[in-house]
């Protein structure tokens, strides 16, 4: 969740993901567990709170009209546009959220 935050945050252009494209994300997915992994449970969910927070500084500062704005930006003839973005990351997050859970209730 980590690194979709930052991805996310990238304005303007097709946002870097797009070139990891495959079925369920599943090599960017890894990609970003190895790179944003952390020693700590605690560390981890303070990390995730950290890129959270920025995201929403940068959502935040936008003016609304600039959320579904389409600025011409395509990925296989799909408009990529911000709040399509983040439609999909609360999405992402939901189920991903349930799987740390499952995944913390099993090791305690």
């Amino acid at each position: 969740m980590i690194g979709w935050d930052y991805a996310n945050i990238q304005a303007g252009r097709l946002p870097q993901f797009y070139a990891h494209h495959d079925r369920d994300w599943q090599t960017y997915n890894a990609h970003l567990a190895s790179e944003y992994s952390e020693e700590s449970w605690d560390e981890l969910m303070a990390t995730a709170a950290e890129s959270h927070q920025r995201l929403m500084a940068v959502v935040r500062s936008l003016p609304a009209d600039e959320v579904y704005r389409d600025r011409g930006i395509r990925f296989r003839g799909y408009k990529v546009m911000i709040g399509r973005l983040l439609e999909a990351d609360v999405k992402d997050c939901t189920i991903h959220a349930a799987q740390v859970l499952a995944f913390r209730d099993q090791i305690e």
